[in-house]
């Protein structure tokens, strides 16, 4: 299927770029040891919105808005919720200023917010 292309948030997305780990197949299985996040990257929640005038639909679309090239960020997966010029986006990092890099080309049309998110539930101890 190559250059098939896939609406995603305001723009296209060529599926020739790297696949994106599908995060619904992800699961901690309960004979492993739970993922840490000491000293190690963290996962991240991006909601990134543009008003409507600001679209980047014709200019790139929404992946023009961040930098997937971006050293120690690991793109895990993106989802756009098209009408309300939302994407979605986890990463993985563990360096706020390689974030922002990520973000960079987005800042002048979006704009982002960032939760960490874990893929475990809090220990109880």
């Amino acid at each position: 299927m190559d250059g098939l292309a896939i609406l995603l948030g305001c723009g296209f997305l060529d599926t020739s770029s790297p696949p994106v780990t599908n995060l619904a197949k992800r699961s901690t299985i309960a004979s492993q040891d739970p993922p840490t996040t000491e000293g190690g990257p963290v996962l991240f929640h991006i909601t990134q919105v543009h008003p409507p005038e600001s679209c980047p639909r014709d200019e790139g679309g929404s992946n023009s808005l961040f930098d997937q090239t971006v050293p120690g960020v690991r793109l895990v997966g993106r989802y756009g919720a098209n009408a309300q010029h939302t994407l979605f986006l986890v990463v993985e990092a563990d360096d706020v200023n390689a974030l922002h890099k990520f973000l960079w080309p987005g800042f002048k049309m979006c704009t982002s917010t960032i939760t960490p998110v874990s893929e475990v539930p809090v220990p109880k101890d």
